[in-house]
């Protein structure tokens, strides 16, 4: 009896593991996406379509800062 109650909390132990990992795993590969997203956006934002070239600044855009 004793034996087999060890085996489950083994178990128990290995599986509550394995989620942790698991969802440490899912928040991280969610973490570097939603970077990504943002990253992108502020990207498409300031630059044109090739991504380096900076946007001119007209002058109502000056004034407003």
């Amino acid at each position: 009896m004793i034996k087999i109650l060890r085996k489950i909390k083994f178990v128990g132990a290995l599986v509550n593991t394995l989620l942790i990992k698991a969802l440490l795993v899912v928040v991280y590969v969610f973490g570097v996406g939603v970077v990504a997203i943002i990253a992108r956006l502020v990207g498409k934002k300031f630059f044109d379509s090739d991504g380096w070239e900076p946007l001119r600044i007209t002058s109502h855009e000056r004034d407003m800062f």
